[in-house]
């Protein structure tokens, strides 16, 4: 945490932006029936209105915020307010802080599949945690991945995982990949 982006734009502020927990209570326009729910929570909230949004493409919305770091509270409260849109149910409580590594992980395999008939190969840029839980994901779906990481130890880590990796997408031998999925995050992935 102390040695991640600092990207807080307002002080005070309260951080985590991988939290989940239980709903205690609920807005007007949400049903009463999520009360008691175990969630974990997406950060990211989109505004739904540019050009992005209403292409589809919510990973590059231009007004884009996070819970816990740019323009929303987070989790490292006793209780946080967010949107039900960024709630998921889970069915085990010991998954609640893997928000933003399951519905990255997922979306980008549902939406992958729209592209399985030019050969189930993906490029993941990134092996952070999330770049690792796509690729695990990808894998165990039947898809050959290949990472792009800049970093050493995490690089290393990847490989121990079985996946070919690169420094840069300079180092990829011509490949055909039929999804490229960026979990790059604020890591490098490209060297200095």
């Amino acid at each position: 945490f102390m040695g991640g982006p600092k990207l807080f734009n307002r002080l005070p502020f309260t951080p985590g932006h991988e939290f989940g927990g239980k709903i205690v209570d609920v807005g007007k326009n949400v049903p009463k029936s999520l009360i008691n729910d175990i969630v974990t929570v997406t950060p990211l909230l989109l505004c739904g209105k540019c050009q992005f949004c209403r292409a589809g493409m919510e990973n590059l919305c231009e007004n884009r915020r996070f819970y816990g770091i740019i323009d929303c509270d987070g989790g490292f409260a006793e209780y946080a307010v967010v949107n039900k849109n960024n709630v998921v149910s889970v069915d085990n409580p010991k998954i609640v802080n893997f928000g933003e590594i399951l519905t990255v992980g997922l979306r980008a395999l549902n939406k992958a599949t729209d592209y399985e008939h030019l050969g189930k190969k993906a490029l993941i840029a990134g092996a952070g945690p999330v770049g690792l839980a796509t690729a695990l994901l990808f894998k165990k779906h039947g898809w050959h991945v290949e990472i792009c990481e800049a970093r050493k130890q995490r690089k290393d880590f990847a490989t121990s995982f079985g996946f070919q990796t690169n420094e840069s997408i300079y180092d990829l031998p011509e490949r055909n990949f039929s999804v490229a999925v960026d979990c790059a995050g604020e890591d490098i992935v490209l060297p200095y």
